[in-house]
């Protein structure tokens, strides 16, 4: 699976097309101080009604400073800003809060090299997939990953050929994310079956037309807010109007399903972009785009959710107070040749 960390751009393409068409944009940032404190920001950019109504993908609460900014005649940015004692403290605030947020795992390390620190910064976004019951490698090999890669290296121009294929792989990927989903829908269902013990709607009943329940319903698993319908579906093709007494028997189940839909439809296309600001010089980084002192890196949402992905960039800081302990050891040992000597003399 780690090759599938590089291939952010394309599917990112393929996952922000499986979910309602997102007019939010939403942007993580993190600005390194030269004490290993972090200041983590989330702007979320929208019209008014959008942004004021939108919950921050961030675990915000009363200790973050939140600021609205009307930017222009349509938008509006939503700001909200806490500053981190450490990367332990940042971890923290996202551990054990999977359906909510994004988890993550900061770390900073610093290497001591006399007149230098060097100080690497990573950002590891933990696999969030809340279904997550069906593997990727069932549908998407390897091969397959490192043939998408090309697609995201600078200056490579794609055959006809290469296109198809990428063309393959998107439809993999698709069918891999609605599966998996339609996998979670089918064991809740299946679990209220068994609860409403109903000789006329059996667990076998419903067995016997799974495939065509999931093909009926194939665009549909992404969406919260086509449960009803798909209720609809499966009670013509099962013949039984009975069939949607299984959501109210196992009620508990498919609320924590329908919260993992909501959490998939908060973060997916809406996450646009994730930034790092380094301390000193930047010297070496596994962003793709480059700003200064500053990584960029997109697609981040769609990486995270099928494996971990990990961000990182190292920077060297100027040790100011060695640089002036060591002037002045510089100036006591000329003072001592200059002037050690005339001393002597009287």
């Amino acid at each position: 699976m780690k090759t599938l960390q590089n291939v952010t751009r394309s599917l990112a393409l393929l996952a922000i097309s499986l979910v309602p068409c997102a007019c939010l944009d939403i942007e993580l940032t993190t600005k390194v101080n030269g004490d290993g404190s972090l200041l983590r920001r989330e702007i979320v950019s929208g019209d008014s009604a959008e942004v004021l109504t939108y919950g921050f993908i961030s675990p915000v609460d009363s200790s973050w400073k939140v600021t609205i900014e009307n930017v222009n005649e349509k938008t509006f940015e939503r700001k909200a800003a806490k500053l981190f004692a450490g990367p332990e403290e940042l971890s923290a605030v996202t551990r054990d809060s999977a359906w909510r947020t994004l988890p993550i795992r900061a770390q900073v390390d610093r290497r001591f090299i006399w007149f230098y620190t060097e100080i690497t910064y990573r950002e590891r976004y933990l696999k969030w997939n809340p279904f997550g019951l069906i593997p990727l490698a069932e549908y998407i090999s390897q091969a397959d990953l490192a043939r998408s890669m090309r697609f995201v290296t600078p200056g490579w121009t794609p055959t006809r050929e290469d296109s198809l294929v990428q063309e393959r792989f998107s439809q993999k990927w698709s069918e891999w994310m609605y599966r998996d989903m339609f996998e979670a829908y089918y064991a809740e269902f299946m679990k209220g079956v068994k609860l409403q013990n109903d000789p006329s709607l059996t667990p076998a009943i419903v067995a016997a037309h799974k495939e065509e329940i999931f093909l009926r319903c194939e665009k549909w698993w992404a969406s919260s807010v086509s449960m009803d319908t798909i209720v609809v579906v499966i009670q013509s093709i099962l013949k039984n109007p009975k069939a949607g007494n299984a959501i109210t028997a196992n009620a508990i189940g498919f609320a924590a399903h329908n919260a993992k839909l909501a959490l998939v439809a908060k973060i997916m296309g809406k996450l646009k972009q994730v930034s790092i600001e380094m301390p000193g010089v930047l010297i070496d980084s596994n962003s793709p785009k480059i700003e200064k002192s500053r990584g960029l890196w997109r697609g981040v949402a769609e990486m995270s959710y099928a494996a971990d992905y990990e961000l990182w960039m190292t920077s060297r800081v100027v040790n100011w107070w060695v640089v002036f302990l060591t002037a002045l050891a510089i100036l006591g040992g000329i003072s001592l040749i200059f002037v050690g000597p005339g001393r002597r003399a009287t």
